[in-house]
């Protein structure tokens, strides 16, 4: 789940990032009086999804990772509803 989300999330910022550049004048067809130009207003948008990325991240929370089985209250250790042995709060007779 997490290398989806890291390679998506790297294509839509490349999307983004290439969308200013082309947006500020950075095609080759388009000849501009400040060459920098398409560099800075990349830059810029790129530093504004930083800031928000930084800014999101204290509210952040991640979830235990995996599968943990709950137990019951039973002094075997098994779980409700399992009969594979006779526990002291099985149902039925040894």
């Amino acid at each position: 789940m997490f290398a989806t989300v890291t390679r998506l999330a790297s294509t839509v910022g490349l999307g983004i990032s290439t969308t200013v550049f082309v947006s500020a004048g950075g095609s080759t067809a388009v000849s501009t009086d400040v060459p920098w130009r398409p560099y800075q207003a990349t830059f810029w948008a790129s530093l504004v999804g930083a800031v928000i990325g930084l800014t999101l991240t204290p509210f952040l929370t991640i979830g235990r990772q995996g599968h943990r089985s709950k137990t019951t209250g039973c002094e075997d250790g098994k779980r409700e509803g399992d009969t594979t042995s006779v526990g002291k709060h099985a149902s039925g007779v040894v």
